[in-house]
């Protein structure tokens, strides 16, 4: 419970925090999803890279 100047806090002085709470979760997992995705994308790329460049090699023996 948030208390301003040694006042408790209010019913909606705790909605206020618990939003922004919240909204501060969302965040991060916005941020954690985003590099997971980014993850996701890159490493089949990767790996398809990797895969045409032995095909090449074979080809080149």
């Amino acid at each position: 419970m948030t208390e301003i100047r040694g006042a408790p806090a209010s019913p909606e002085i705790d909605a206020i925090d618990e939003l922004q709470e919240s909204q501060k979760r969302a965040r991060k997992r916005r941020v954690l999803m985003g590099g997971a995705l980014a993850v996701l994308v890159a490493v089949p790329e990767v790996l398809l890279e990797e895969r045409e460049g032995e095909i090449d090699a074979r080809r080149d023996r």
